[in-house]
C-alpha cells in the first residue's frame, strides 16, 4: 500500500460525491498507514522501518526484539555475553565462596576470586547498559545504534575479562584449595608443636622444680656450712652466728691470732698442726733422684733405721698365723709352723733351767752326774750290777744271810 494517497482533481462542480468518497477513503487509508504521535493506535509497524542513514533523535528507551548492526546481530552477542557474564559471575562466585572456605593462608587468593566476581559483576551491568542502549536505539536512531555497538564491544570485552578473571579466579580457588591443604599441614604440624611445647613445658616445670629443689637445698647447705664455719673474728665467739648455742665441730678464724679454732663442745681448740720439722717435699725430697739420700731425708735409711730385704723375714712374713703355732725354719729362706701344746708353753715361758726342772716335776737328783764320785748318782752296770763302790758308811745292813754277805762283799 502506497504511503501517499492519490487524490482525484475535481475540475469543476461539486456534484462528484464518489471522487470525493473516492479521496476521503484514500486519505483515511493513508492515515492508518501511518504511525500515531499521540500513541493513538494503529501504532506499529506492520514492515521494515528504514532510517535511510538518519538518526533517531531524543530517544528515551527503544524496545527491540532483536538489534542487527553491520550484519552483527546484537541481540543476540549482548544475549550471549549477558549469558557469559552471568556464568562467569557465577564461577566468580563459587571461587569466591571456594575461596573464602579456605584456611587463614588463602586470604589473598580469596581477595582475588573476589575482585574477579567484581569484574564479572562489571561485565553483566555493562552487558545490561548495552541492552538497554540497543533498546534505546528505536528512539535516536543510528548515534544509540552506534553507542550500543560500542557498549556491546565493550560488554564482550568485558566479558572476555570476566572470563579471564573467571580462570584466573578458578587458578586462585585451586591455590586457594592448596593454600587450605597447606594450611590444614601447618594446623596438624602447629597441633604436633603444641604437643611437643606442651611436653616441653611440663618438663620445664619438672626442671623448674628440680632447680628450686636445689636452690633450696644449696641454701640449706650453705645454712648449714654458716653453722659450722662461723667466718673471722677478733675473739673466740660464745654463740653461733644466728645466736644459737655452740655446737662441737664449729669453727671459726682468729684474726689476732691468724689460727684456726674448732670447738670441743666445751672449749675453743688450735685446729692446727706445726710443720715446724715436716717434712715437706720442698725441704726433704727435692734430691728424689738420689734414693739413697732421700731416704736419709727421711729417716728410712736401710740397716740403719730400716731392716734390709732378708730372705728368712721374708719367708716368716709369708707365713699365716694361727693360735698354738709356733715358727721354725724349714730350710734357707723357708720357713713353717708346728703346733705349741700347753706343755711346751710351760717351759718356754721358764725364765731359767731350775724355773724348768719345776715345771717338770723334778729335784735336785735331775742335775747330779752319774758315777762313783762324790756327789754322783750310782748306775748299774750293762750287767745290772752295781759298781765299786766305798760302803763304809752304809748303816742298817742285814746282820746275817746271803744278802749280807753279798753286800759286804760288794762294799768290800
Amino acid at each position: 500500500m502506497a504511503k501517499q494517497a492519490t487524490i482525484t482533481t475535481i475540475s469543476s462542480g461539486y456534484a462528484s460525491t464518489t471522487q470525493l468518497n473516492a479521496n476521503f477513503a484514500g486519505l483515511n487509508t493513508a492515515l492508518t498507514n501511518t504511525l500515531s504521535r499521540d500513541g493513538s493506535t494503529p501504532n506499529t509497524m506492520t514492515a521494515d522501518f528504514d532510517l535511510n542513514n538518519n538518526a533517531i533523535l531524543n530517544g528515551a528507551i527503544g524496545n527491540f526484539s532483536n538489534v542487527v548492526v553491520a550484519g552483527t546481530n546484537l541481540t543476540t552477542q549482548i544475549t550471549n555475553t549477558t549469558n557469559s557474564a552471568n556464568a562467569a559471575s557465577a564461577s566468580a562466585t563459587a571461587s569466591a565462596n571456594s575461596a573464602t572456605a579456605s584456611a587463614g593462608s588463602a586470604t589473598t587468593s580469596g581477595n582475588e576470586a573476589t575482585a574477579s566476581g567484581n569484574s564479572a559483576t562489571a561485565a553483566a551491568s555493562s552487558a545490561s547498559t548495552a541492552s538497554t542502549q540497543a533498546s534505546l536505539a528505536t528512539s535516536n536512531g543510528q548515534a544509540q545504534v552506534a553507542l550500543a555497538t560500542t557498549q556491546a564491544n565493550n560488554s564482550a570485552g568485558s566479558a572476555s575479562t570476566a572470563n579471564t578473571k573467571a580462570g584466573d579466579a578458578a587458578t586462585s580457588a585451586t591455590g586457594a584449595s592448596s593454600s587450605a591443604s597447606t594450611a590444614t599441614t601447618q594446623a596438624n604440624t602447629a597441633t604436633s608443636k603444641a604437643g611437643e611445647a606442651s611436653t616441653s613445658a611440663s618438663a620445664a616445670a619438672t626442671a623448674l622444680a628440680a632447680t628450686q629443689a636445689a636452690r633450696d637445698a644449696a641454701l640449706a647447705a650453705f645454712d648449714n656450712f654458716d653453722d659450722k664455719f662461723l667466718g673471722e673474728k677478733s675473739s673466740a665467739p660464745t654463740v653461733d652466728n644466728d645466736g644459737d648455742p655452740l655446737a662441737a665441730g664449729m669453727l671459726y678464724f682468729n684474726t689476732q691470732s691468724k689460727l684456726m679454732f674448732v670447738y670441743s663442745g666445751s672449749a675453743w681448740l688450735a685446729a692446727y698442726a706445726s710443720l715446724a720439722g715436716a717434712l715437706l717435699v720442698a725441704n726433704n725430697l727435692s734430691d728424689l733422684a738420689n734414693a739413697g739420700t732421700a731416704r736419709g731425708n727421711l729417716g728410712v735409711a736401710i740397716g740403719s733405721n730400716v731392716q734390709a730385704y732378708d730372705a728368712d723375714l721374708a719367708a716368716i712374713a709369708g707365713l699365716t698365723s694361727a693360735a698354738n703355732k709356733g715358727i721354725q725354719f724349714t730350710g734357707s729362706g723357708s720357713a713353717g709352723t708346728y703346733d705349741l701344746t700347753a706343755a711346751g708353753k710351760a717351759l718356754l715361758d721358764d725364765a731359767n733351767n731350775t724355773a724348768q726342772r719345776s715345771t717338770l716335776g723334778l729335784g735336785t737328783a735331775a742335775v747330779l752326774n752319774v758315777g762313783t764320785s762324790a756327789n754322783n748318782i750310782i748306775q748299774l752296770n750293762g750287767s745290772s750290777l752295781l759298781p765299786a763302790v766305798n760302803g763304809s758308811q752304809l748303816t742298817n745292813l742285814p746282820a746275817s744271810g746271803d744278802g749280807g754277805i753279798a753286800m759286804a762283799i760288794a762294799l768290800g
